[in-house]
């Protein structure tokens, strides 16, 4: 038998192509779309923002040589905004490190001064850790990978099921090789008395909604939530734990009795319905007035929602006429909507079965530490140490990424949600 391709492979050249094609969308994060207070108006103490809370009372008809009515004194508090961390390592051998620019990929630079693949490496790490801070804007702090869980099989190679056509978030962005915890929506962890602390993910099903995991505790139990190791609590607080109405200490304030420290939040229970959003502007508008100025709002969601708002557009009868239709382009489909006027604006971040209507005004970042490289060592340039061993140091680098701060929401009944929507054929 003669050669063939596969005899004569060693054989021949490769072209490697310097160009990393990149699979994961890089949106702007929400984050950034707010103002940002610095570190001049807040500490590890807690900042104060003042706030109205109760109108004074004092008013009265009157009548001749009358006494003037009693005076009835409002009220002021203010809002504490707590600070968050969040962090990200990354690692690489010493020999990756004088191999970078031998023969491998253009790569971005960085701080590290790295090129090469190292450079793409530290670069789309930074997205991620970016990615990851964008899902904490949209969640309520603990951590939570995803909704409750539907079913579960525990020991070694043990699973999380997170149902698909249901679930708000679903499994779809959770990365192979997270390290996770269980905890119970009180916030109690399940860990098989502290046996089994940590569980890392091996394998996910977007379609069945199975995540898989090198073991899963004994005690993790239906409705528990998957969430990033050791971070309960823990991580910047985003728009399902700032837009609420219940009565829980918020902000630095208990905001039982104040409807007007509270979110605008509507159950639907039902398909996209411009009337959902109508009847949310009404309850802004009553609590902050009816001028309220429409180039301040934003609707954001996720992209099933606005195609559920455009098959409400394709429902409506409509008769398409022209005189000559030669000269025209056929085009049923809305690739730009509003609604109210207000521009729809996108997130894969955001949940599944979410519409939030924002106030930019009323949100504030408040941030000590964009998110970027941790500066170590002289605090200014050095962002690569060697990794630890455990008698000395390895030929081996660390780099770290990390974010301190957090969201807050100065006028709640400023802004709403409308939740559980359903997304029954969309995306």
């Amino acid at each position: 038998m003669g050669d063939t391709v596969t005899t004569l492979n060693a054989l021949m050249g490769e072209k490697f192509s310097k160009n990393v094609i990149r699979s994961f969308h890089q949106d702007r994060i929400l984050m950034m779309m707010f103002n940002k207070l610095g570190a001049e108006e807040i500490n590890q103490r807690g900042g104060r923002l003042p706030i109205e809370t109760r109108r004074q009372g004092s008013f009265q008809g009157g009548s001749e040589n009358q006494s003037m009515p009693t005076p009835v004194n409002g009220e002021h508090l203010y809002w504490s905004p707590s600070l968050k961390a969040a962090y990200s390592t990354g690692e690489f051998s010493g020999f990756a490190h004088w191999q970078t620019n031998v023969m491998s990929v253009e790569g971005r630079a960085n701080k590290l001064k790295l090129g090469g693949m190292l450079g793409e490496k530290v670069s789309s790490h930074l997205d991620s850790f970016k990615f990851y801070l964008d899902q904490c804007c949209f969640r309520d702090g603990k951590g939570k990978l995803a909704d409750a869980i539907a079913a579960r099989t525990t020991g070694a190679a043990g699973t999380a099921t997170v149902t698909p056509s249901t679930a708000n978030w679903t499994v779809d962005d959770i990365p192979i090789g997270a390290r996770v915890n269980f905890y119970d929506s009180a916030g109690t962890i399940h860990n098989q008395s502290g046996a089994v602390p940590v569980s890392t993910v091996t394998a996910v099903n977007e379609t069945t909604g199975v995540v898989t995991f090198d073991t899963v505790p004994t005690d993790a139990a239906v409705s528990d939530f998957m969430c990033w190791e050791g971070s309960w609590d823990l991580l910047p607080t985003g728009l399902a734990g700032l837009i609420q109405d219940q009565n829980i200490s918020f902000q630095g304030q208990t905001v039982t009795n104040y409807p007007n420290l509270k979110g605008n939040l509507y159950n639907a229970g039902a398909a996209m319905d411009i009337r959902f959003v109508n009847r949310m502007q009404t309850r802004s508008k009553k609590r902050l007035g009816v001028k309220r100025p429409r180039n301040d709002y934003f609707i954001l969601t996720h992209p099933k929602q606005t195609d559920s708002y455009r098959n409400a557009g394709y429902a409506l009868n409509t008769v398409i006429s022209g005189s000559n239709r030669n000269s025209e382009t056929l085009d049923l489909a809305y690739s730009k909507v509003e609604i109210s006027g207000m521009d729809i604006y996108e997130s894969n971040s955001c949940g599944e079965r979410d519409l939030f209507g924002l106030r930019l005004s009323s949100m504030r970042r408040y941030s000590l530490f964009e998110p970027n490289l941790l500066p170590l060592g002289d605090g200014e340039s050095q962002y690569l140490v060697p990794v630890p061993g455990s008698s000395t140091y390895k030929h081996q680098y660390q780099f770290f990424f990390a974010f301190y701060g957090n969201l807050l929401v100065e006028q709640p009944a400023a802004n709403f949600r409308i939740y559980n929507l359903t997304k029954d054929n969309l995306g």
